[in-house]
């Protein structure tokens, strides 16, 4: 055994020797790379040192004898035969083999595991339903309540008397839930919260065309707008948007249904929307998740001897959380399910009730005379509210979607102050008209005044007026009476011509009489007409409705007296609004 070593050795003598001198260099050359950085500052020189080494290993491999000790493929595996490299060519290649080791190394790869197929829902943009099925309606009354635009003010007491527009919408909660589960797995389970409520108009001009939409602020009661939502200024400051979602929330009820102002009294006539929808205590929401499946039909008896059936399994355990549940979920805490026991029965699943949401608001800025469309539209509090896997990153901090503008309502036309009544002539060019004014809500009736034809009619009357919602003293029934006050009785018209004797056959009579006929335009320029027979049946049916006093509100939470429905208007020729 010791012959065979000392015959192994000292025939691959010169191998050892050179294997061990190529380890050194390598060692040396690594700590010299690795210090260079540290001990040479100067690149220039690096280069110049490295190369002098490399130099110096080719001159060491070519010592005499060498050539005869290794086989030429040991050789060219060394790369003894090859050039030497410059220091640039060193520097790029000190991080890989050279071509002829390289190519000898394995091509091997990890192979990639197999995972399971699932389905990932990523949150989108859900689409906003819009509102539909506008109402609009009139109405006149007297708040206590400071308002900007008041039609009349009195000073003491301080009241003021406004006229308004209001339009009612409907918004399909259930079918807004199922744009949420289209667009957001899992679902928000808070609910669908309104967060404002955008009103436009448009106006009837003169000349039969329509202006273009124009935002309009809807009214609201004072103690309301005093502790409005107000919209962050910055989406990403969570304690400030969790404030506004919670002042929403409380508000839900308030923004859905936009208040008016607080009346003491109103006209008879006019309408508000709690006649329309009654009063609302709460706010209904849909059943948030996703509507119950069909079930399968039951199966039939089995026959007599057929082989029982396989009992059904149970069910499979609830799906983890993913935690991507909505940031909302703390703010609204729900009831825990109620247990079931074995002995209670088993019911059938009901159908979701379908769920639409009632949206009203007023505008005050309306002016007596004026026709005017609404529409409507609602944004509702994002469901996917830093939610980290929406890919959109602006949707993922927005706080509220919008949704589509609702079609145009129909016609409203805001009455005016002061009606007027023909009721005959008062000799040679001069016409003799019945004048009411509504103002404190209560009628101003002058029974008889004389104005020229050509002329505008124009009368002024001091008087003393009841002021609505007060009590002369304690215990006493009758109401405070206001010291005399100028009341403004302009009908807003210009009589223009009167046709004599003209032959009138009178609605549901038969025969035709002797009428006079005015002729007049009204504030907007158009020209109308009258007749003493009708406006003087008119004018007593007035007064009898009209000198009972200012108009009782209905008790709150009740509706009001259905207004008989109003006259068609007059066609008139319209050009197609844009």
């Amino acid at each position: 055994m010791a012959d065979s070593m000392q015959t192994f050795l000292n025939k691959h003598v010169e191998k050892i020797i050179l294997a061990a001198a190529i380890v050194v260099f390598v060692v040396a050359l690594t700590v010299f790379v690795a210090m260079r950085g540290t001990i040479f500052g100067d690149q220039d020189q690096v280069r110049l040192q490295v190369e002098g080494l490399v130099k110096g290993l080719v001159e060491a491999r070519k010592a005499p004898g060498l050539d005869k000790a290794l086989a030429p493929d040991e050789r060219a595996a060394l790369g003894i035969d090859e050039a030497p490299p410059t220091g640039e060519e060193y520097v790029k290649q000190r991080d890989t083999l050279p071509p002829a080791w390289d190519a000898k190394v394995d091509k091997w790869a990890e192979p990639k595991a197999e995972r399971p197929q699932r389905d990932i829902v990523h949150p989108e943009v859900p689409a906003i339903v819009g509102v539909a099925d506008l109402q609009v309606f009139q109405g006149r009354g007297t708040t206590a309540e400071p308002v900007a635009n008041a039609v009349f003010k009195l000073e003491k007491p301080a009241l003021a008397d406004i006229v308004w527009a209001g339009v009612v919408g409907r918004l399909d909660l259930t079918a807004q839930r199922d744009a949420y589960i289209k667009a957001h797995d899992p679902l928000d389970p808070n609910g669908i919260l309104i967060s404002n409520l955008e009103v436009q108009r448009c106006e009837l001009k003169p000349d039969g065309t329509w202006s273009e939409w124009n935002t309009v602020k809807p009214a609201l009661a004072s103690a309301v707008a005093a502790k409005w939502p107000k919209m962050p200024a910055n989406p990403r400051d969570k304690a400030t948007v969790g404030a506004w979602y919670l002042a929403c929330k409380t508000l839900q009820a308030d923004i859905r249904r936009m208040p008016l102002h607080a009346l003491v009294g109103k006209d008879k006539q006019g309408q508000t929307a709690d006649m329309l929808t009654d009063a609302v205590s709460h706010v209904e929401q849909p059943e948030m998740k996703r509507p119950p499946e069909t079930p399968p039909p039951a199966a039939a008896a089995p026959a007599a001897g057929a082989p029982p059936a396989p009992e059904t399994p149970p069910p499979a355990p609830a799906a983890p959380a993913t935690g991507k549940e909505s940031p909302w979920a703390t703010a609204l805490p729900t009831a825990p399910p109620q247990p079931t026991t074995s002995a209670q029965p088993v019911e059938a699943a009901a159908a979701p009730k379908h769920v639409i949401a009632t949206l009203w608001a007023y505008d005050t800025t309306v002016e007596p005379g004026k026709t005017y469309q609404y529409r409507m539209r609602a944004s509702l509090i994002s469901p996917i509210y830093s939610v980290g896997d929406v890919r959109d990153d602006k949707a993922r901090w927005t706080l509220e979607f919008t949704g589509p503008w609702s079609a145009p309502s129909r016609e409203v036309t805001i009455p005016n102050l002061v009606e007027f009544f023909f009721v005959g002539m008062a000799g040679g060019d001069k016409v003799n008209l019945e004048l009411h004014r509504w103002i404190l809500s209560q009628w101003v009736i002058q029974p008889s005044v004389q104005s020229n034809l050509g002329a505008p009619v124009a009368y002024l009357k001091r008087q003393k007026l009841t002021i609505p919602g007060a009590k002369a003293a304690a215990g006493s029934k009758e109401s405070m009476t206001a010291e005399a006050i100028n009341v403004d009785l302009n009908p807003q018209v210009l009589l223009v011509d009167v046709l004599r004797a003209f032959p009138y056959v009178p609605e549901g009579a038969t025969r035709v009489i002797r009428t006079n006929v005015l002729i007049f335009a009204d504030a907007r320029g158009q020209l109308d007409r009258r007749t003493d027979w009708d406006d003087k049946n008119a004018s007593r049916a007035a007064k009898v409705e009209r000198e009972g006093g200012p108009a009782a509100l209905p008790p709150p939470g009740t509706k009001g007296p259905t207004p008989q429905a109003p006259k068609p208007p007059k066609p008139r020729p319209t050009t197609p609004r844009k």
